[in-house]
């Protein structure tokens, strides 16, 4: 199918984690930024101020809490506030059913590799049980899109870099295993335009440990 038109995006994956830092790798749903998070989500604030023809767009950010923070940061390089950040639950990370349990996704990696493998590398294929298949969540992207492309405003929007893949994806009209082939660098910001993707690099140095 043809890719969804919509007004321009600018896609942000949110910055580390505190479980990423120690190897969790994307573990606990509820997990504050790291100092290098919070660095990673200023540079890209900055670069933001400098290249955004209209610093007033729409900010939106996934119900996690790290890309709230990161979204706040970023608002705040842009002159906005916290205020100004909107949650939309359609570009949350998978409803993950009765996995839900684990206390993050280096104990489904144990126990589910397969399924862990999948929610990263071709995750229109994941499915866990009880919970939303990787076409539910396209839908929640397209939905999303949608919505984007009638209010016909550009929109910064911070998520999980899983769900900024199913965005692109619905954008760009693509399906299955072409999704795994989208970088989820955290220190990049891409602007989808309709179908168009361009990849706008902030200042590394930022993330340096």
């Amino acid at each position: 199918m043809p890719g969804v038109p919509v007004s321009v995006l600018y896609l942000v994956r949110h910055g580390e984690s505190e479980w990423n830092r120690i190897g969790r790798i994307q573990g606990r749903r509820e997990s504050p930024l790291t100092g290098t998070g919070r660095a990673q989500a200023a540079a890209l604030g900055h670069m933001l101020r400098e290249v955004l023809p209209d610093p007033g767009i729409d900010i939106v950010a996934s119900p996690l809490e790290r890309a709230f923070e990161t979204a706040t940061i970023i608002a705040g390089e842009l002159g906005r506030d916290a205020g100004d950040v909107r949650i939309d639950g359609r570009i949350s990370d998978f409803d993950v059913g009765v996995l839900a349990g684990y206390p993050g996704w280096d104990a489904v990696a144990a126990d589910h590799p397969e399924l862990a493998r999948l929610r990263l590398e071709d995750p229109i294929r994941f499915r866990p049980p009880g919970g939303e298949s990787g076409a539910d969540v396209l839908a929640r992207a397209r939905d999303f899109l949608d919505e984007r492309k009638a209010a016909g405003r550009d929109a910064l929007v911070v998520c999980h870099g899983v769900i900024n893949k199913f965005i692109r994806a619905a954008a760009r009209g693509i399906t299955g295993g072409d999704i795994i082939a989208l970088g989820e660098d955290q220190e990049v910001v891409y602007r989808l335009d309709g179908a168009v993707e361009t990849e706008l690099k902030a200042n590394r140095e930022a993330s340096a440990r």
